[in-house]
């Protein structure tokens, strides 16, 4: 894992102009490198989630420099594999959509990179979305919280009850971040 880990970041700190101190001192972060020292899938993630924005951070950073079909793929295929573990970070690859207009040869160019990286969340949300659609309700249970535990149960709830899932969220934020519990959250980190 380490190994795997070590060679992805190296390779988008490599194609950076500036800023390799910034990614590697997060890469470098203690809770970082215990979950890729540890089995886990959390360091795939972490690598290639910092792989694909060294990669979009390197194209900012080379203004002159047209975007290629190869840069494009690979900039998106490193993040579509890093939400292959969890799906839910297909937000993160949002930031993605802003890649200036004077990097593509045309306009034409521009929409196609536009329509790719739409469609690399869209797949990303289907896959994490199909499973719960698919179970009817039986669901799975989280191996976290034992068998008692159905995750498509409560995503059927958050859909059906938006005001009262965000009414329990919050409640839940404000005792778990008040400053009675601040010894249980600080010492999580």
């Amino acid at each position: 894992n380490v190994l795997v880990y070590a060679f992805v970041v190296y390779l988008g700190i490599k194609r950076l102009k500036s800023g390799a101190f910034i990614i590697s001192s997060i890469c470098l972060m203690p809770t970082a490198l215990f979950l890729a020292s540890t089995f886990s899938y959390d360091y795939f993630i972490t690598a290639f989630v910092a792989y694909s924005f060294a990669y979009f951070l390197s194209e900012l950073q080379q203004p002159d420099k047209k975007l290629t079909i190869k840069d494009a793929v690979l900039m998106l295929g490193a993040f579509f594999l890093a939400c292959g573990p969890k799906a839910v970070y297909f937000v993160l690859l949002l930031p993605m959509l802003f890649m200036p207009r004077e990097k593509f040869s045309s306009k034409k160019g521009h929409i196609i990179y536009i329509c790719a990286v739409i469609a690399v969340a869209v797949l990303i949300l289907s896959l994490f979305l199909l499973p719960f659609l698919a179970s009817n309700g039986e669901g799975f249970s989280d191996d976290r919280g034992g068998t008692d535990v159905n995750s498509a149960e409560q995503m059927r709830f958050i859909l059906q009850n938006p005001l009262a899932y965000t009414k329990i969220l919050l409640s839940f934020i404000g005792s778990y971040v008040s400053l009675a519990n601040a010894s249980s959250f600080v010492n999580s980190f």
